[in-house]
């Protein structure tokens, strides 16, 4: 009843047994109903084996115990925080249990003798006599009177005697806790309801059989024809009980019970008053049913629910043990008190039960039914519950509990079409049975079929208002639609039934980090873990939130209890935490943030061989990829720019929705949103930069699953070096469709824009500097990707790529330059295709294999006026290159410990150049400068030995072909290792590598590698070009404390041309290296300082130019306001304004160096939407 003029502040929950409530501004009591609303001035009352439950608002959950009278005083808005509301009760007698946020003044209870002030989370409260008694089982509560005031705590008990003060009693101890829980659903009461196997009708064998539509139809022909038939009334009433029409079906069994008392219409019955909240009643027909069927067990298992359903699970026990005087070893009995023990988390009597279940009966479905289930949920063994699901169901293929179960479990494990094929057979055995509805329901949500998912949730509740999975399952389609609030109150309701589910708190956890309340998700995590110990979500939630509140050692610490529950990891569904898939990419993404990448690596690397059917684990490696390519460039090259495009282009692929993400808190769970960044940068130094920059993503919905990624950056500089003005304008989008789970579609688009003077070195040379050549360039590209998902361990990806690019370089003023350069243009073209099959077989060996095909042609063109305009020389060369790599490639796991990979490319390489020239003094010519084919069968082969449970130790040795372009999908590298790039053509390298990667510590990890590189170029097989590189990496990681990160790394690389030369690889120093302090805190606050070295290097391929070493120091700062509304950051780049040579800049032609920039201030400002 809705009170007109009054705002609600809650609403009854659940009513069992005898509810009454005064209605404000009523004067009479009348019976409470479920979904009535509650405003200040209600009194509510309990009687004897009586419960009700209340929800208000602001999800403060209260239960009401038997002979409890609550009177709601008075409840307003919370003036500290938003959304929060100030309650004040009054619990006059009984006992109440209470969830709430922990806000100050935010619940306050008075009693007739104290007066409880609560600042906990969960507690609950009694008035017997003349005491008051408080135990608290989460949080502090302040416990006050005239008397005098205690603060009781976590596990903490107090009572208050008449005009006394308050005083602490004992230590509770978690286990003894009052099962306030549970709302066992009397429809698992329906399953019992058969017909006794003998001399049955056959109605009655469609009835048994799950047919109830024709039984129907057959006991309504009987009937026709008998009307007082006991049987067909009977038959008539259970149908009428599972389509939950409670009259209709009370009125056949009245009908029955008057013409002859048989068990089933007496068991109907119970039901039936049960169903009506008739306790009483209930008991008074079970208890006849015992009378007159002294050796059937079914009235005991009643008898027993109806325990439950009052909350006297004590006296559940003892109904199922009566049951085992009377009957022995009767196999429901033991399978129902099995699951009593179940819910009272005893699960060594329950697994004692099943044993002896198993061991009277053999055969029995039941029993293996709960084996599987204690496979499931307390040892955590999948393969286990699935051998024990598979044989009870071999043993009745009408166990629809047991089908939705192993559904269920399969759903988790990401085998969709098994698992709605299975879900589907049991809602035909079953169709009236609610779990069998959420089951479909979670499915169908997990797979983004959220409208017709949310039908089955709402079947699911109708058909058993008490299921709390079914208030569960809307909370997680109202998450994944976006609508947060809406998804709280029905996670409050469901954990208002079945407060002791994981699960339900997990899911809590994501909807309160979406509303920003950060610590009620944090609560609900911790209560997660207390609710089932070998449960890794809510550590991967944690760690990913700590990793959002600028906290990485938490999250890191989160990250490694995951990796502890591992093997008894408990899935969560496929499409349900995309972001955090395996504990190794949780402690990557803390690692990240600490800026430890050598570690982060380690930890990538280990959650790809985990699963490398997961775009997590391929984003996550690409992302360490990136982190190192900062370290990599000092040494000259960087050797993980080719790997971190291929992992990043196949991380997209495999699902294209990781390109929706929150642009400042993770969203936990992929939801409809959209973002936008807006970006301003502006640097002073030698010269001034300006950038703008907009970067936006999003998703469109389950209607229309698409997703989007955007960025457009406009850049200038003003240059500082003679003619080196810099502007630019680049822009990227990528679009990604999932019309089903099974699918994804990717498109890239982008283009860019570039107008840069130059300085080249040839007017350097003549000292005289030519102070308006100009460098323009602009290219596009298209890119399309596919990803089939066969299932879980079988994927297939492909993808096709178009680019062009255009550059020129323009001299306005040739005829006065010494160098006589007048313009060059290059035009580059490029086609490349790929497909890929990863697959896993028999368990042990991850393979894949697939094909790359890249076609490159290159036309380049130079104007030179030697005598302008009587010599005049113009240049065309066109470059075509074609390479095709088939690959396959197996990853064994030969042992816990050791894993070989071994793979076999089988390269096929084309190239061939023309070169024109067009001379006004000595004519024309054309000549081939190379046309080469080469056909190559390289091999790969690599181990990778795991040192216990803190390192690895890998080795690996390949030949390899060069990388057309970037972005292919073949594997890079082997066994975890990756072969050095060079800025350099190559056509062929062998490689042999091997490196030890070591945690010494939980805070300190150690890695080295040592490598050796051969490459040659059969591009200019007449130059017999070819190199070698001796190289090593030492790296030193380590966390400090909960703020500090250190990491400290040093490259060595010995190059050497093999002409008899012994000139060095251009631009690679003999020795690079770094040092970082990194300060995080939790106020949003991110520094870090480097100090960075490169040694002495040469700035051309001869040699002759040679640049001194240096050292730099660059410090970051930044900072985030407004729940991360707001960016600051601060860079200083070269603090001492070091003055050197470098390679890095856009400015020089051909080889060459030119001074670097000196001290830079960069302050960037960006504002999220």
């Amino acid at each position: 009843m809705k009170r007109k003029g009054y705002s609600h502040a809650g609403e009854i929950i659940f009513t069992a047994g005898r509810v009454i409530i005064k209605l404000f501004p009523e004067e009479n009591f009348q019976p409470a109903l479920t979904g009535q609303k509650l405003i200040p001035g209600d009194i509510i009352k309990t009687g004897n084996l009586s419960r009700a439950s209340i929800l208000f608002k602001d999800s403060t959950q209260l239960k009401l115990g038997s002979n409890t009278t609550l009177i709601i005083k008075e409840v307003t808005t919370h003036k500290e925080k938003t959304g929060a509301m100030k309650i004040l009760l009054s619990l006059e007698s009984g006992e109440i249990w209470t969830r709430s946020k922990g806000l100050k003044d935010g619940l306050i209870i008075e009693t007739p003798y104290a007066t409880a002030a609560i600042r906990g989370t969960e507690w609950s409260l009694s008035v017997k006599d003349n005491e008051s008694r408080l135990v608290v089982l989460e949080g502090n509560i302040q416990l006050f009177n005239p008397f005098g005031s205690i603060i009781v705590s976590r596990n903490e008990q107090a009572v208050v005697f008449a005009r006394q003060a308050p005083i602490k009693t004992f230590i509770v101890r978690p286990r003894d806790r009052i099962q306030w829980t549970y709302y066992l659903s009397e429809r698992r009461l329906l399953k019992y309801l058969k017909f006794k196997e003998g001399f049955l009708g056959s109605a009655e064998k469609l009835f048994n059989e799950g047919r109830f539509e024709e039984s129907t139809d057959e006991f309504e022909d009987i009937l026709s024809r008998e009307p007082e038939n006991s049987s067909a009334l009977t038959g008539l009433g259970l149908n009428e009980l599972i389509k939950g029409n409670i009259e209709k079906a009370n009125e056949y069994f009245e009908r029955a019970l008057k013409r002859r008392k048989d068990l089933l219409s007496l068991l109907g019955k119970s039901y039936v008053l049960i169903t009506k909240n008739l306790s009483d009643e209930a008991r008074d027909v079970l208890n006849e049913a015992k009378t007159l069927f002294p050796k059937d067990g079914l009235p005991y298992i009643f008898s027993s629910y109806l325990h439950i359903f009052l909350g006297d699970f004590i006296g559940a026990i003892y109904e199922c043990e009566a049951g085992l005087s009377v009957v022995p070893n009767d196999l429901s009995i033991l399978a129902f008190e099995t699951d009593i023990y179940f819910i009272l988390n005893k699960v060594d009597y329950a697994k004692a039960i099943i044993d002896r279940i198993i061991k009277e009966n053999p055969f029995s479905s039941e029993g293996y039914e709960k084996l599987g289930l204690y496979h499931r949920f307390v040892t955590g063994d999948s393969e286990e519950a699935k051998k024990a699901f598979l044989r009870a169901i071999s043993l009745n293929r009408f166990n629809d509990e047991t089908i939705a179960e192993l559904s269920d479990l399969l759903r988790e494990e990401g085998y969709i079409p098994e698992a709605l094929e299975l879900i589907r057979e049991a809602l035909s055995v079953a169709p009236f049975n609610a779990s069998h509805h959420y089951n479909y329901g979670r499915l169908l949500s997990d797979i983004n079929r959220l409208i017709k998912a949310g039908l089955e949730f709402r079947k699911s509740h109708e058909l058993d208002p008490t299921f709390s999975r079914a208030y569960l399952g809307e909370g997680i389609m109202l998450l994944k639609e976006g609508k947060i609030d809406e998804a709280l109150t029905e996670l409050s309701k469901a954990s208002l039934f079945e407060p002791d589910l994981s699960e339900v708190h997990s899911f809590l956890a994501i909807a309160y980090y979406q509303k920003h309340a950060f610590s009620e998700a944090l609560e609900e995590l911790k209560r997660a873990g207390e609710c089932d110990p070998l449960d890794s979500t809510p550590h991967q939630l944690a760690s990913i939130i700590y990793n959002d509140l600028y906290m990485p050692a938490n999250a890191i610490e989160e990250a490694q209890k995951v990796i502890e529950l591992l093997p008894y990891r408990k899935a969560s569904g496929e499409a349900l935490f995309e972001r955090a898939q395996t504990g190794m990419m949780s402690v990557n993404y803390g690692l990240n943030f600490f800026d430890l990448p050598e570690w982060s690596l380690y930890y990538s690397q280990k959650a790809i061989f985990i699963n490398p059917y997961s775009n997590i684990s391929h984003i996550g490696v690409a992302k360490a990829y990136e982190k190192l390519g900062l370290v990599s460039f000092l040494q000259g090259y960087n050797e993980f720019e080719t790997p971190y495009f291929s992992e990043i282009l196949q991380g997209l692929i495999l699902n294209v929705n990781s390109l929706n993400f929150s642009n400042r808190y993770n969203t936990l769970i992929s939801k409809p949103g959209h973002y936008l960044t807006l970006e301003s940068r502006y640097s002073a130094g030698d010269s001034e930069e300006i950038q703008s920059y907009l970067e936006g993503s999003g998703d469109l919905g389950s209607h229309f699953p698409l997703t989007y990624w955007f960025y457009s950056k406009a850049f200038r500089d003003n240059g500082y070096l003679q003619n080196s003005k810099t502007r630019s304008l680049d822009s990227e989008i990528i679009l990604g469709y999932k019309p089903n789970y099974k699918d994804d579609f990717y498109l890239n688009l982008g283009y860019y824009k570039d107008k840069i003077g130059i300085t080249p070195s040839a007017s350097i040379s003549f000292r005289r500097y030519d102070d308006n050549q100009k460098y323009r360039d602009n290219g596009y590209w298209i890119d399309l990707g596919y990803h089939r998902r066969f299932n879980p361990v079988s994927h297939l990806i492909a993808n096709l790529r178009y680019f062009k690019e255009n550059d020129n370089i323009e001299n306005p003023d040739f005829k006065n330059d010494l160098s006589r350069f007048a313009d060059s243009a290059d035009k580059l073209q490029n086609i490349a295709f790929g497909i890929r099959h990863m697959f896993t077989l028999l368990d042990y060996h991850q393979i894949s294999y697939g094909i790359d095909y890249n076609f490159e042609k290159v036309n380049f063109g130079e104007e030179w006026t030697y005598l302008y305009p009587r010599w005049v020389e113009r240049i065309h060369q066109t470059h075509i290159s074609r390479y095709f790599i088939f690959h396959i490639y197996d990853r064994w796991s030969v042992t816990s410990k050791i894993i070989l990979d071994t793979g076999l490319y089988l390269s096929y390489y084309s190239t061939k150049a023309d070169y024109k020239s067009d001379d006004t003094l000595v004519g024309s010519f054309n000549s081939r400068i190379y046309d080469d084919n080469t056909f190559d069968l390289n091999p790969r082969i690599g181990i990778t030995v795991n040192i216990g449970d803190n390192g690895i130790f890998r080795f690996a040795y390949q030949k390899r072909s060069t990388t057309g372009f970037l972005g292919e999908l073949a594997p890079v590298g082997v066994s975890g290792l990756i072969p050095p790039t060079f800025d350099m053509d190559f056509s062929s390298a062998e490689d042999i590598q091997w490196s030890l990667e070591y945690e010494l510590t939980k805070k300190m990890f150690i890695k080295t590698l040592i490598g050796y590189s051969k490459l040659s170029d059969i591009v200019a097989p007449y130059h017999n070009k070819k190199a070698q590189l001796w190289y090593s990496r030492i790296a030193l990681n380590q966390i400090l404390n909960r703020y500090f990160s250190f990491s400290a790394r040093y490259h060595y690389n010995d190059s050497m041309y093999l002409d008899g030369s012994k000139r060095k690889l251009f631009g690679v120093p003999l020795n690079s290296g770094d040092v970082r302090l990194v300060f995080i805190h939790p106020k949003e606050i991110y520094l870090s300082i480097r100090e960075s070295y490169i040694g002495e290097r040469y700035a051309d391929s001869d040699n002759t130019i040679k640049l001194r070493g240096y050292f730099t120091t660059d410090f970051y700062a930044q900072k985030e306001l407004l729940k991360k509304r707001i960016f600051l950051s601060l860079a200083i780049n070269n603090i001492f304004n070091t003055k050197y040579e470098t390679l890095s800049h856009p400015y020089y032609w051909y080889e060459g160096a030119l001074p670097a920039k000196g001290t830079t201030f960069s302050f960037r400002i960006g504002y999220r939407l």
